[in-house]
């Protein structure tokens, strides 16, 4: 992580804003956000900002649009995707019990599972594909 942290901060130009937002997009869509640090790097351009290195309002923006088109491809994925991924290996792997309990739990809280979705890692990369079923 460090090492990513120092490339991140080594960027200048219109690299950052490219790098930085792509993390953030990619931490959003479909599966991809467990590995990939898009807070994190949502933290390098504060710093960055503050270094003055980047415009503040326009890294906010770019976040606020790549996690929302994140969010968004994510669900375009679980709407088409859905029951390939959970008949996939990994799908039976998680098991049609924990699918069938995730996909109740979202169909009766949707709105709230979003919310929450938002704030733990194994959720925001769930829900957007549940939501579609």
């Amino acid at each position: 992580m460090n090492a990513t942290i120092q490339m991140l901060l080594s960027l200048h130009g219109p690299a950052v804003y490219t790098v930085l937002t792509a993390l953030v997009f990619l931490e959003a869509a479909a599966f991809v956000g467990l590995v990939v640090p898009g807070e994190t790097a949502l933290i390098v351009a504060g710093v960055l900002a503050a270094r003055g290195n980047i415009s503040l309002p326009l890294m906010l923006g770019l976040g606020c649009f790549a996690a929302v088109a994140g969010d968004s491809v994510g669900y375009a994925v679980g709407n088409r995707s859905g029951p390939a991924i959970m008949e996939s290996r990994l799908g039976r792997l998680v098991g049609s019990t924990r699918w069938e309990k995730a996909n109740a739990y979202v169909q009766d809280r949707g709105a709230w599972a979003v919310v929450a979705g938002r704030w733990v890692s194994i959720m925001r990369a769930l829900v957007p594909e549940l939501l579609t079923w």
